[in-house]
């Protein structure tokens, strides 16, 4: 009897943390994903700073980076492999990648669909004469291949890309935004830029006295900033003489992106390098609300575009894959709230942060993924992963949002009009305004153009009749003339 009492109360509870964990967290299939992450690692792209400079692709894609997205898109392929029903040969009713137009993002996404559609899957051709696969050239080079349309089986995958000046979704900070530039020089001169250069000065006089960077005497946080980007992109070209060579200049370089959040390492001058790396750019980019808001409003408004097209048939991707870059990475982070210029100020002082702070900066091949669900109730629900840590979302500590709720807490990270904060061009009810409005002003266009043309035709009226009288007149004093002459004549 003793036994029984003890195996129900077992299964009332069990029961009962079942039910509390259901209500945490849950369950339900998974619909889709939206993958948005930064390339991989590159060479340097500035040159103005640390003058040790060999190389002449700047900005490029280093095989190392290659390699880091193979390996992110095999591993995302094992993940999602079975939830997401991957197929192995690709089939563009699955995928839909877009990348920014950059080199380094764009082999980042290649390289990325390599990991996840493989050699061997390609598309086979049939067996059909020869003449159907030439091409209209002169001796056309032979292939041994016979059984897939490239060699390998490899498999072409369509990256798209928009102008740089059009892409409002992945760089809404950058080109187009009008007014990003003219903000970003604002913060440059605010007093929390000045406030938090200050809070760095110790930093900064030690780079700047040590001759081996080469610094300007007046060299700034924007300064040590790009100092800071070169030093990451040799620090992961993996030349280990030369990590070794720099590591003697800067204590902590060598530490692994583990140890760079170890309490014991936050002295170092490595660890504190790249918090003000991190500050620096979201101080310049993310600082004011304006700023927060509108750089982040054409992703989420496409965000949410993505889920609830697939969720009513008007689209069929599972996956939608978005290369870019850490600047991308660190304005979705903000947008979500899990960070920002004034949290990173407070771990720099090391003070109580007072909500979640991502403090590192966004390395390379760093990615955020947004899942969407359905649970047994047909309600979608989402989870966020930043670089495969589920992530709390809508302001409180749930690993999980149901998509209202998500869409109600992006309106408060977001503006209803982004080319408005912007500056940009206004759109056609901000110039005509209503349809009313319109219908008047085409009627007094029209009014305008036809008393326009009866004004020009009615003086081309008048021209032709005094052209006309002149004539006449002409031929009259002619006539006149020549009588006088014949009397002339007759004397």
């Amino acid at each position: 009897m003793m036994l029984s009492n003890k195996f129900y109360l077992l299964l009332q509870l069990a029961l009962f943390l079942t039910t509390v964990y259901s209500k945490k967290q849950p369950q339900g299939k998974l619909l889709q994903i939206v993958e948005i992450f930064r390339h991989g690692a590159r060479y340097r792209i500035d040159n103005s700073s640390y003058s040790d400079n060999n190389q002449i692709n700047y900005g490029q894609l280093t095989a190392h980076g290659q390699r880091m997205h193979f390996l992110l898109g095999k591993t995302l392929y094992d993940k999602y492999s079975i939830t997401l029903n991957i197929p192995k040969t690709y089939n563009h009713t699955f995928i839909y990648v877009k990348s920014t137009n950059y080199d380094r993002t764009i082999m980042s996404a290649a390289s990325q669909l390599a990991g996840i559609f493989p050699l061997q899957y390609g598309l086979k051709i049939s067996n059909v004469s020869d003449q159907f696969l030439m091409p209209p050239f002169q001796n056309v080079s032979k292939i041994n291949e016979t059984v897939f349309a490239l060699e390998g089986g490899f498999q072409p995958i369509p990256i798209h890309v928009r102008d740089l000046k059009d892409e409002k979704q992945l760089l809404g900070y950058m080109d187009s935004c009008y007014k990003a530039s003219m903000w970003e020089n604002e913060n440059h001169k605010s007093e929390e830029w000045v406030r938090i250069e200050k809070e760095y000065q110790d930093l900064l006089d030690a780079l700047i006295e040590d001759e081996y960077f080469g610094l300007k005497n007046d060299a700034n946080l924007y300064d040590i900033s790009n100092l800071v980007d070169t030093l990451i992109s040799e620090k992961w070209f993996g030349n280990v003489e030369k990590n070794k060579e720099i590591s003697e200049h800067v204590d902590g370089f060598l530490l692994s992106q583990e140890q760079l959040v170890l309490p014991e390492n936050f002295s170092k001058m490595w660890v504190q390098m790249n918090l003000l790396y991190t500050t620096v750019l979201h101080l310049s980019l993310y600082k004011t609300p304006q700023q927060k808001k509108t750089s982040v409003t054409p992703f989420f408004t496409e965000l949410l575009n993505y889920f609830n097209n697939y969720i009513n048939n008007q689209q069929y991707y599972k996956w939608i894959m978005l290369s870019a870059h850490d600047t991308t990475i660190a304005m979705i982070s903000q947008g979500m709230n899990f960070t920002s210029w004034e949290c990173l100020e407070q771990v720099k002082l090391q003070q109580n942060v007072s909500k979640n702070c991502i403090y590192t900066y966004p390395g390379f091949s760093s990615n955020i993924i947004f899942e969407l669900y359905q649970d047994k109730n047909n309600e979608h629900f989402i989870k966020v992963l930043y670089n495969g840590t589920e992530q709390s979302i809508c302001g409180s500590s749930k690993k999980y949002c149901y998509l209202k709720e998500f869409s109600q807490a992006l309106k408060y990270s977001t503006v209803n009009d982004y080319d408005l904060e912007c500056g940009n061009q206004m759109n056609d009810n901000q110039i005509f305004g209503t349809t009313q409005e319109k219908q008047q002003i085409m009627e007094s266009e029209n009014q305008a153009l036809f008393t326009y043309l009866v004004t020009v035709l009615s003086i081309l009226l008048i021209i032709s009749i005094i052209f006309n009288y002149l004539q006449r007149r002409k031929i009259l004093i002619l006539r006149q003339n020549l009588q006088q002459r014949a009397d002339y004549s007759t004397i």
